[in-house]
């Protein structure tokens, strides 16, 4: 069986493709995000979009929106020195995205995500 070899970048590649370039940075954010910012706050957060060379980011509480405002400086530091970005500015705020939702149908729940 043949072995093929992938590019470790193979997945960013397609999906700027799938997407345009117009939403490179954002697909290069979105995928290496976890490693940026870590497991925790990986969890809690997510990239909703670059405009205008600003992030905005979605948390799932004011307490992590809070957490990612203490370190902001650091984290357009670190975003524009470790990936190919231009970020000048990080809008944080809570979103319901995150919320588990449930759907009732018939007196049975469902989960939905």
């Amino acid at each position: 069986m043949p072995q093929f070899k992938t590019s470790p970048h193979a997945m960013q590649n397609l999906l700027i493709k799938v997407f345009g370039e117009k939403h490179r940075e954002y697909v290069i954010l979105a995928l290496n995000w976890r490693t940026i910012v870590g497991d925790y706050l990986a969890k809690h957060s997510s990239v909703v979009k670059i405009e205008k060379k600003t992030l905005f980011i979605g948390t799932d509480s004011s307490i992590v929106s809070q957490e990612f405002v203490l370190l902001k400086e650091n984290l357009k530091m670190k975003i524009n020195s470790q990936l190919p970005v231009d970020i000048q500015d990080i809008v944080f705020f809570t979103t319901s995205r995150f919320k588990h939702k449930k759907r009732y149908v018939k007196n049975r729940m469902y989960d939905i995500n």
